[in-house]
């Protein structure tokens, strides 16, 4: 446990960056002036899961797109390796873990309740305030 917890210590700095700098983006999918805000903000997310050492992809809809990333194949030994099914699919016993987010934000309006801009997260007196209208938003971004 302690090498995981020296290595939080040893990143905290570029974490707290990386959050900040994905927070910024005012990702308001009920506003349709901010439709490039989203393209942006799932662009930046690719690019922080590929950084971060997973297989990531921008994935185009009808409406807002969408970030899938997971984990890349690894080779394992022949004894580690689940079997496959006739379909594709694995055979019981073998573990799929999926975590699912989103990206978008509530419309921060009415700006005048802010006491600082919203989507400019800033830390005060050691306290973190993300500045976005709360959603999943930053529970989305760990690394």
């Amino acid at each position: 446990m302690q090498v995981v917890l020296d290595y939080l210590k040893r990143n905290q700095a570029r974490f707290v960056a990386e959050l900040c700098d994905y927070l910024r983006f005012p990702s308001v999918s009920a506003q349709p002036q901010h439709k490039k805000d989203l393209r942006a903000c799932a662009g930046w997310l690719v690019n922080h899961c590929r950084r971060i050492g997973l297989d990531a992809r921008l994935c185009p809809t009808a409406g807002h797109p969408i970030v899938v990333a997971k984990t890349p194949r690894l080779a394992a030994p022949k004894q580690l390796v689940a079997p496959k099914r006739s379909d594709g699919g694995s055979v019981a016993g073998s573990r799929t873990f999926m975590i699912y987010g989103h990206y978008d934000v509530q419309p921060p309006e009415p700006l005048e309740l802010w006491k600082s801009p919203p989507f400019a997260p800033r830390i005060a007196a050691a306290r973190f305030t993300p500045a976005v209208p709360w959603t999943t938003k930053a529970r989305t971004s760990r690394t």
